[in-house]
């Protein structure tokens, strides 16, 4: 991993890997140091993936400023600029999957194929959970509450009187989310981003955006939920949509699904 002063903004990115050129970009505090990572998946055996931190987060710089969608996407870009990429197959997961979009709107010469994963479209096709909504609440009341919103399989009895193993789940859940979170600059980096994210709406755009596109959703995910992950895959004129047995992080929870990815950009 490097620190990489692109034209906009230093980022923390990693490139690895051969084969077709791929630009991941991560969800919401997305970390290069934690795990698991997408450099130990099928994508990253079979391309060159470049991912990065984005501004705010992780080790990537942490500017005093509100940022916007927009500005999470020409960052991309700039990354992009700095690694002499031309264009790249272009992957986004969650709020990544929203940037990407951003992407393939304001910059579509860049972007060969698309993958947009947990995500939505925003406006009238339907937002993901509002995460700024969380802010202000402790690390176990956001766990408590987004558990059952990430995997819908979670019910409010399950966690009115937790057993060993949710009690686990609820542990790893806040673990994961406070790592490296009392590093300088690293909670207001990350409610920016959730602030910017609040007003994603790519909506009105999509049918312009003609790249070929796989939207994958989970099947028990309700911070993309299926109505809004479906609403996104039809308003995209070359958009095939497939789902996954598994919640927000089908990722994990589905091994087919990185097979997936890596067919779809090896089938450019």
């Amino acid at each position: 991993m490097a620190q990489i002063a692109t034209a906009r903004v230093t980022l923390e990115a990693h490139v690895h890997g051969q084969g077709p050129r791929v630009l991941f970009i991560g969800g919401t505090g997305a970390d290069l140091r934690k795990a698991p990572s997408i450099f130990n998946t099928p994508l990253g055996d079979r391309c060159e993936v470049l991912a990065f931190d984005a501004r705010g987060c992780g080790r990537s710089e942490k500017p005093d400023t509100q940022p916007t969608m927009v500005d999470f996407a020409d960052d991309a870009i700039a990354l992009m600029d700095a690694f002499g990429w031309g264009r790249a197959h272009v992957v986004g997961y969650s709020f990544g999957g929203m940037v990407a979009q951003h992407v393939a709107i304001r910059h579509p010469s860049r972007v060969e194929r698309l993958v947009l994963a947990a995500t939505s479209a925003g406006g009238a096709g339907g937002s993901s959970y509002p995460l700024h909504t969380l802010v202000g609440m402790s690390a176990r009341e956001q766990a408590l509450h987004m558990l059952p919103v990430m995997d819908t399989r979670i019910t409010p009895d399950m966690l009115a009187d937790p057993d060993m193993a949710m009690e686990q789940r609820l542990g790893l859940m806040m673990a994961y989310n406070t790592l490296f979170m009392d590093e300088t600059g690293a909670r207001a980096g990350k409610a920016r981003q959730i602030a910017a994210r609040a007003h994603h709406d790519c909506w009105d755009a999509l049918p312009g955006v003609t790249h070929e596109t796989l939207v994958c959703g989970g099947l028990h995910d309700g911070q993309a939920p299926r109505d809004a992950v479906k609403a996104l895959a039809q308003r995209l004129p070359n958009a095939t949509l497939r789902w996954y047995a598994g919640g927000h992080a089908f990722s994990i929870e589905c091994p087919e699904f990185w097979e997936d990815v890596a067919d779809f950009v090896a089938g450019a």
